[in-house]
């Protein structure tokens, strides 16, 4: 059984109709941490080890509980058994430079999306598969745990229009 959302707007090469396999049950698990609070220099691998999603949420910089969009990737890739739990801790940056590029219809669980200003990578999510991701948003690095509209949440891959493209660990 499968969840869809409305047709794909814009240009770029992805599937018509977003479809997640809701069977997954490693899916159903990662969807766990929508509405977890977005809080600046949250999360790490080791926080993928344990509870879905992490309990206690671990600590930002500014002593908000949450995750941050690379903690949350960090920590999902260790709970989909795709890093240890013993990896560094890294930027979307330092993910990007780590990853290999695949297609964009090639999307599947555990890839990572891309973001940020040209010459520069600020961003990153989790791809789910059937064009969807799933990131920690709405952030920055005054955001702490506290804004109402900073949390996980899902959307398409290219939904913003610094989108850089998506890659995988190999």
């Amino acid at each position: 059984m499968s969840a869809s959302l409305p047709p794909v707007p814009g240009p770029r090469k992805v599937p018509a109709r977003l479809k997640l396999d809701v069977l997954d049950e490693r899916i159903v698990e990662l969807l766990q941490c929508i509405g977890v609070p977005y809080a600046f220099g949250a999360g790490a691998p080791k926080d993928g080890a344990g509870a879905w999603p992490p309990d206690p949420l671990p600590v930002g910089h500014g002593g908000g509980r949450g995750l941050d969009c690379s903690g949350l990737a960090g920590a999902a890739l260790v709970h989909l058994g795709i890093l240890p739990a013993t990896a560094p801790d890294r930027t979307a940056a330092g993910y990007f430079d780590l990853a290999t590029p695949v297609p964009i219809e090639d999307a599947r669980l555990g890839d990572l999306a891309f973001y940020g200003p040209p010459g520069r990578v600020s961003h990153v999510t989790l791809c789910l598969g059937g064009g969807l991701v799933m990131g920690a948003n709405g952030g920055g690095s005054k955001t702490y745990g506290d804004a109402p509209s900073a949390f996980v949440k899902l959307d398409r891959i290219a939904y913003r229009t610094d989108f850089k493209g998506v890659r995988r660990i190999v």
